[in-house]
């Protein structure tokens, strides 16, 4: 009888075992996955700005230029708002400092964000060569699209770190908190979908 008993306690400890185990191995597997795609998604937007209108608001990859680090340091410490003036194929701006000019010449197309003159913002919808630095490219930018938002009238830009000034983060809390909060709830949702699983399977 005992022999029994002591059987069933060790049976009890084993399922116990085996649960435990077979949740830290899902926790270990899920945090894998997800974890490239938090990883991934900060990096992604670290090397973004936005440019707002009163019409849209379009993403901008950074370029690999001393500028267009130096213009994400100074929007780091603002948004910064520039009256822009529209001619047959740009909207361009003074930025109101200098940033590190490397020019080269470029055929500027559709999308393309470039300094001129060292303090000009110039972001394009149409085609021009000339030497500039590069800021970065309108990401997703397609000529037309570009062409009627841009082309035609002087325009107000908002340069900014936030694609959303309506929706911007609390001071010290970075713009993809939200994103990494809710991939946190799905992560412990999906833990305890498994281990309520895992339970009822042990019982039957």
């Amino acid at each position: 009888m005992q022999k029994i008993i002591i059987n069933k306690c060790f049976a009890g400890t084993v399922r116990g075992v085996y649960k435990i185990a077979a949740l830290l191995l899902f926790a270990v597997i899920l945090f894998a996955q997800l974890f490239p795609m938090i990883s991934a998604n900060a990096a992604a937007e670290e090397n973004v700005f936005y440019i707002r209108t009163d019409d849209a608001c379009l993403t901008v990859d950074l370029a690999d230029s001393a500028a267009a680090r130096e213009l994400k340091d100074l929007l780091e410490q603002g948004d910064l708002t520039i009256s822009m003036t529209g001619n047959s194929f740009e909207q361009y701006g003074s930025i109101g400092r200098k940033l590190t000019a490397q020019d080269t010449s470029i055929t500027a197309q559709p999308g393309d964000v470039l300094l001129y003159n060292a303090d000009t913002i110039c972001v394009f919808y149409g085609t021009n060569r000339y030497s500039y630095t590069r800021l970065g490219t309108v990401r997703d930018a397609d000529s037309e699209t570009l062409r009627i938002l841009l082309s035609g009238k002087d325009l107000t830009m908002t340069l900014s770190l936030r694609s959303d000034t309506a929706n911007a983060p609390d001071e010290g809390q970075s713009a993809d908190t939200g994103s990494i909060i809710e991939m946190i709830r799905q992560f412990i949702r999906r833990i305890l979908q498994f281990f309520k699983a895992l339970t009822a399977g042990f019982s039957a």
